[in-house]
């Protein structure tokens, strides 16, 4: 029996190396859950105990969007660039948690007929995000951003020297044929 390449290559998927956003993007987002995670016993009120749960899952999407777009389509793998995105996606991962987490909780009101005096709608979520988001940078930042740097600049020279011993690897056997 014949497969076409399209099967092969389908079945053959552990053999696909993932992208350097792919792999920042799920220690980060790990990484920043389990600082969420270990604050909440101290600070969270009734309901807010899978919060490092969506705060996982809107790193993870912010983190591999930002790195995909800006760093691996362009190709421009500098130390300069790594940092400057790898620090903008800290407030910008907070600010999205918190503007997520209010519509969430607005549709869940009008579902479940709350009391919509005390949910914020989307609009004044906005502001209300900003509020929320300054609060908890307060507070996480200044551990996230250090090991957002950190990562970042460790998974771009794990690419670099990959990169190195593939082009070695394609000579090296360039040379024998």
């Amino acid at each position: 029996m014949r497969i076409n390449n399209n099967v092969r290559g389908i079945l053959n998927f552990n053999k696909k190396r993932m992208t350097y956003s792919l792999k920042y993007a799920l220690l980060f987002s790990i990484l920043s859950a389990l600082i969420v995670a270990s604050l909440i016993p101290v600070s969270a009120a009734k309901g807010w105990d899978f919060l490092w749960i969506y705060f996982g899952i809107t790193t993870f999407l912010i983190a591999n969007t930002l790195f995909s777009f800006f760093i691996e389509r362009k190709g421009k793998f500098n130390n300069t660039r790594i940092i400057i995105i790898a620090i903008i996606l800290v407030p910008l991962s907070h600010w999205l948690f918190w503007y997520g987490f209010l519509v969430i909780n607005y549709i869940e009101g009008i579902f479940f007929n709350y009391q919509m005096d005390k949910i914020t709608n989307p609009i004044n979520g906005i502001i209300g995000a900003s509020v929320y988001s300054s609060v908890s940078l307060i507070f996480i930042a200044w551990i996230q951003i250090p090991i957002s740097i950190a990562l970042s600049l460790f998974f771009k020279n794990k690419k670099v020297s990959n990169e190195k011993i593939d082009g070695l690897l394609k000579n090296n056997i360039n040379i024998k044929q």
